[in-house]
């Protein structure tokens, strides 16, 4: 993603909010993707959108931010480990309640829990998901960053190597499961970060 989110507390006015911050580090465009989220989202209402309170830039690390309203529910992360969660339902509901879904398609990196990932660090050079990777060098270590290229300040967050071959099939496949599942439209990220080529096949 273009940040991450953290809780914590706005004083002035005595409530918990939530705050996503920029990543570190991140050059011009990405950082003005962020902003123009920011934008987008505050000048909607909906009862399913969480409302955008303000944005800035913190004065004392200099780390552009927009303030949320806090969420309280259960981690994404949690229902989808425990496998009761369906991509389809999903879309069925949103479009039950009269909305449409559209989905961020981040092509270019895979979190390092990827089984791709984790079998590139458990066999090295004989893993078959070896060329997915920008590897550096040999061994590869997970969080460092001089054994592999990794997006933008997030060891966590390893690139793909999305010219021909088995990565960017992966891709196109994943791509075409959400069409087949109903979504109503994709928004394709960090498009200056992948091959020109690459969006071309994926048209």
């Amino acid at each position: 993603g273009l940040g991450r989110v953290v809780e914590t507390t706005d004083r002035e006015i005595g409530r918990t909010v939530a705050l996503k911050l920029a990543h570190t580090g991140a050059p011009a465009h990405v950082l003005e993707r962020f902003r123009s989220e920011a934008r987008i989202t505050g000048r909607l209402e909906h009862p399913n959108i969480v409302p955008v309170h303000e944005m800035g830039v913190l004065p004392g690390t200099r780390e552009v931010f927009f303030c949320m309203k806090r969420i309280a529910g259960r981690d994404m992360q949690q229902v989808i480990r425990e496998r009761k969660w369906r991509l389809r339902r999903l879309v069925e509901a949103v479009h039950r309640a009269g909305m449409r879904i559209v989905v961020d398609v981040a092509p270019t990196h895979l979190n390092e829990q990827h089984p791709a990932f984790q079998d590139l660090l458990q066999n090295q050079e004989r893993s078959s998901f070896a060329s997915w990777f920008r590897v550096r060098r040999f061994p590869v270590r997970a969080g460092d960053g001089s054994t592999y290229e990794y997006y933008y300040e997030r060891p966590e967050l390893p690139w793909l190597n999305l010219g021909p071959g088995p990565a960017r099939e992966h891709v196109f496949a994943a791509v075409r499961a959400l069409v087949e599942l109903g979504v109503d439209g994709l928004r394709l990220d960090a498009m200056n970060d992948a091959p020109a080529d690459f969006w071309r096949a994926l048209r």
